[in-house]
């Protein structure tokens, strides 16, 4: 990894994640049941990491370091998924570390140390709330005020509540309106801090899963004679998730005929996979046609990036770059794939190619609520 950082995958970090049916939670929820004595933070992290679905990277030797060698009880039984990630971190002073985009961020939560030089032992638990198996975090409160002197009448005063969200993996979230308005927002003096809606409706996001960490702020208004506090805020987070994911896989790629599947109007056909010397890996011929807006704005390399070549043991080579396309709707391309370890000799011949697209998708709606904010 850059930067002389590696991190440990848990549970495994080439094989695809599926999570452990709990049928005891309500659509698009992730309830976890652990029940563990004295265990040791990679043994609790790797249950949560199989119960929820998702892969969890422990960065640097932190599951050597001397502090996270102390055994703890843990007792969940039906906690929701990011709650039960939160006490767990508490227990080792753990952190989560807020993930790139990309596609091998999409299900992945990267643990740290937590503390540093800056800011160790200050530090105190967020403003939080639940709302549909989503953890929402208050991170913090900013306010900037501009004067221009050579238009001295046109001062700028504007501010921002800024907020965390962390998305139940069960969601399977396929974007969402970063765009949010505040729907209240009053100081505890009664004065309104609701600044003029955005309304906005684009969507960040399509065919890949964007990640399960995001960060937004939500623009307000500072008021004359603001209080001490905001006393009540309330917004709505409007996401889409997938109801239903289907795979086009394809067998020893190296020998396998053309193939197609049509995934609700995006058709991706396989038309070969061979080595390529002048790359040292593998060149994917594929042909995606959409009759969705999925040919604008990169998508369908986007969606190819999500795409998996792996070997017979489970390995993924790397996406390494590709070529083609025009974004008219039905287009040939031409994707690469290295192997993931620089060598030939570590990895295994390709064995399967699988690309994964939802069929059916739903609106989520999450409603966000704090109360007693501090101001500055």
């Amino acid at each position: 990894m850059a930067g002389g950082l590696s991190a440990a995958l848990l549970p495994g970090a080439d094989l695809p994640v599926e999570p452990t049916a709990n049928p005891t939670a309500p659509a698009g929820v992730t309830l976890v049941n652990i029940h563990l004595k004295q265990a040791l933070p990679e043994e609790v992290f790797g249950e949560l990491a199989k119960q929820g679905g998702v892969k969890i990277a422990a960065m640097g030797s932190l599951w050597d370091q001397d502090s996270l060698q102390t055994p703890m009880d843990v007792d969940f039984t039906n906690k929701p998924f990011w709650p039960a990630m939160k006490e767990a971190c508490g227990l080792w002073s753990i952190s989560i570390q807020s993930n790139r985009m990309g596609r091998d961020n999409g299900r992945k939560i990267t643990l740290v140390r937590r503390g540093t030089r800056i800011n160790a032992g200050k530090t105190q638990p967020r403003p939080s709330c639940q709302s549909n198996g989503c953890l929402i975090e208050a991170v913090s409160f900013n306010r900037n005020q501009n004067l221009s002197y050579d238009n001295p009448d046109a001062a700028q005063d504007s501010c921002n509540l800024n907020l965390m969200v962390y998305l139940d993996p069960a969601l399977h979230v396929r974007n969402f309106n970063s765009n949010v308005s505040a729907e209240q927002a009053m100081d505890d003096q009664g004065n309104s801090m609701l600044a003029a809606k955005n309304n906005s409706n684009v969507f960040y996001g399509g065919m890949s899963e964007p990640g399960l960490i995001h960060s937004f702020s939500v623009p307000l208004k500072f008021p004359d004679n603001a209080g001490k506090k905001i006393a009540a805020f309330k917004c709505t987070l409007t996401l889409r998730a997938a109801d239903k994911m289907e795979a086009l896989s394809i067998d020893k790629p190296l020998a396998a005929a053309e193939a197609s599947k049509d995934f609700a109007g995006t058709t991706i056909t396989f038309q070969s996979l061979k080595k390529s010397e002048a790359r040292k890996g593998y060149e994917l011929a594929v042909n995606v046609a959409s009759d969705s807006d999925l040919a604008q704005n990169n998508g369908v390399w986007e969606l190819l990036q999500t795409a998996q070549l792996l070997d017979d043991k489970g390995h993924a080579f790397r996406y390494s770059g590709g070529n083609g396309g025009g974004g008219g709707g039905n287009d040939d391309y031409t994707v690469y794939y290295s192997t993931m370890r620089g060598d030939d000799a570590t990895q295994g011949e390709p064995a399967k190619w699988i690309i994964e697209l939802p069929t059916q998708v739903h609106v989520v709606k999450v409603p966000v609520e704090f109360k007693d904010l501090p101001l500055p």
